[in-house]
């Protein structure tokens, strides 16, 4: 059975050149930008000089509704933005999610930066009761947040650390009380306004927000989630058993950063840290998938050194991918044997630009290492 592992890492500065790219990004002027009529993903222009990648996050759970090939899309631009609803909650017998710490350290050690945002109006669903649907965000507090950031010239930490320590509780008694009247305008059943305080009253300390409180009530909460997922069978992910793990990762300036990871392997004396995305009914998975893998394995590419149980290993990152193909290809490889590969496996022009480009992506970030290979036999 998988086991959590616990990993110590070191950072020193992230790096990382992104190319596997189809989508061109739309320019919305911040003039006539609101964020419920705009595309996922795209740059707001606010003159001739100053743009602001971003990245519109339906959840503030990541494993829900797969944001990060969203900001992988923008991860190429000088100043990139994640904006993210603190709370969603979709009424009955739904999910209620809460934006966690894990998610804030890994936007600050990705210098992505981040606008909290709350969904003040929703219509009840046509046909599941007690449900909720179509909701909107309330547009006027993330354009001020972006005003303020075109100009703003620190790091993503230095913003996300201020906004979250200035801006968290405000934001979250604002989605409260717009879900209390979501509820009396829709019917919808949704968490109760109590359960919602009680959890934030856990973040404040001496009546303020407090960051340190919120890493001790999120952490744990998000590392017990792991632990119950390593318990899951994915069956049509056709993955060999691994085990689950978290990092606590350490930068130059003495920063603490916690993030999980899915899959560890373990190949000779070498820790393997991978992302596995498959398809069964094509060559390749979809490129939202590829993107997603992609932009987990960022900041574990960018790892100085790894420690397990105080003792340094040796590592490597790697992306496999499987779906219905013959034989296995390793990136980054020469020309020749990417030619012979498409060949080999008869792929469609959409496929051999994806292999093409990750070839490139591999090339450009030495520390990553892309697997190809066929569905493993259920």
């Amino acid at each position: 059975m998988p086991i959590l592992l616990k990993f110590d890492g070191i950072i020193r500065n992230v790096s990382y050149d992104s190319r596997t790219r189809f989508t061109k990004l739309k320019t919305y002027h911040s003039n006539d930008f609101n964020i419920n009529e705009v595309g996922t993903t795209g740059i707001v222009q606010f003159d001739e000089d100053t743009s602001i990648g971003y990245a519109r996050w339906t959840s503030p759970k990541r494993t829900r509704t797969y944001p990060f090939p969203r900001v992988y899309n923008i991860y190429h631009l000088p100043k990139k933005v994640a904006i993210i609803p603190i709370i969603k909650d979709e009424g009955y017998k739904t999910n209620n999610d809460r934006i966690n710490y894990i998610t804030y350290s890994w936007m600050n050690l990705s210098n992505v930066y981040i606008i909290l945002a709350w969904y003040e109006s929703a219509l009840k669903h046509p046909s599941k009761w007690g449900r909720i649907t179509k909701q909107i965000l309330n547009a006027g507090f993330v354009n001020e947040r972006l005003t303020e950031l075109r100009t703003y010239q620190q790091t993503a930490l230095h913003w996300n650390t201020m906004h979250f320590e200035r801006d968290f509780e405000s934001v979250f008694r604002n989605a409260v009380t717009s879900y209390e009247k979501v509820v009396q305008k829709t019917g919808g059943v949704l968490v109760s306004s109590a359960t919602h305080l009680a959890e934030l009253e856990k973040y404040i300390d001496d009546g303020l927000f407090n960051l340190e409180q919120f890493k001790a009530v999120s952490l744990p909460q998000s590392f017990a989630a792991a632990q119950r997922e390593t318990q899951t069978s994915h069956k049509s992910e056709y993955l060999q058993e691994t085990s689950k793990a978290y990092f606590f990762i350490t930068n130059w300036l003495g920063g603490e950063y916690h993030l999980t990871c899915d899959e560890i392997l373990f190949e000779k004396n070498t820790v393997i840290i991978q992302e596995s995305k498959n398809t069964t009914n094509d060559k390749l998975p979809k490129l939202s998938d590829i993107q997603d893998g992609l932009f987990k394995l960022i900041l574990f590419s960018n790892m100085d050194s790894l420690k397990l149980d105080k003792q340094s290993v040796k590592f490597r990152v790697r992306l496999k991918l499987t779906g219905n193909l013959d034989s296995q290809l390793m990136l980054p490889a020469d020309s020749n044997a990417i030619e012979t590969y498409i060949k080999r496996n008869s792929l469609k022009p959409r496929d051999q630009q994806y292999i093409r480009m990750l070839n490139e992506e591999v090339k450009a970030n030495p520390k990553l290492e892309i697997e190809l290979n066929q569905n493993a036999k259920s």
